[in-house]
């Protein structure tokens, strides 16, 4: 569903989100704006993606309740991780977004 204010996607129910965020990661157009809980922020406060060209990382802008934001960058990628037992003539499988 669409928010004809805003153009951006609404979630139906909103309970059914965990706030995993992953939908941020996969969204082309960086429509996704996540509002921070009343604990963290109240209604006001906001968490917006930038996600880089390269898509290896997502600038993240905070607004705050007053109106002042700041920028923090982090990777997007999974690393590899190698693991316990090596499992013979298979694959290992890449989770990189």
């Amino acid at each position: 569903m669409k928010d004809p204010k805003t153009g951006k996607i609404l979630m139906r129910d909103p309970a059914e989100c965990w706030d995993c965020l992953p939908c941020v990661k996969v969204c082309p157009q960086e429509a996704i704006e996540f509002k921070l809980s009343y604990q963290l922020g109240f209604h006001t406060a906001k968490l917006l993606p930038h996600i880089h060209d390269t898509r290896d990382f997502i600038t993240w802008e905070l607004r705050d309740t007053k109106g002042n934001t700041d920028k923090f960058t982090i990777r997007t990628k999974i690393l590899p991780v190698e693991l316990d037992e090596k499992i013979e003539g298979v694959t290992a499988v890449d989770f990189s977004i």
